[in-house]
């Protein structure tokens, strides 16, 4: 009697003892995957931080590039209009002779 409650507590000593080791083993398993995903978020928000910069790299030169091509166009409507007056001149030289 004694020795068959004896018995069924070491029996479950033991399953709880390997539950125990499981929930354990889970344990360090979960952590193992926390970790890598604190280390892949990390990687995709530096990433991203690159990303952002070089965007607003990428906009500054567009912005500069557009404010360059108003300066050339209006420079070459400049000479265009200068071109014409010239034109102009040199027609009215030849027709006056």
């Amino acid at each position: 009697c004694v020795s068959s409650g004896k018995r069924k507590l070491e029996v479950d000593i033991q399953q709880l003892t390997q539950e125990q080791e499981e929930l354990q083993a889970e344990l360090r398993s979960a952590n193992d995957k926390a970790k890598k995903s604190a280390c892949e978020t990390a990687r995709v928000l530096e990433e991203l931080r690159v990303e952002q910069e070089h965007i607003m790299h990428l906009e500054r030169v567009k912005k500069s590039l557009e404010l360059q091509m108003k300066d050339m166009s209006g420079r070459l409507e400049e000479a265009e209009q200068m071109a014409m007056k010239g034109g102009k001149k040199i027609i009215q030289k030849l027709e006056g002779r």
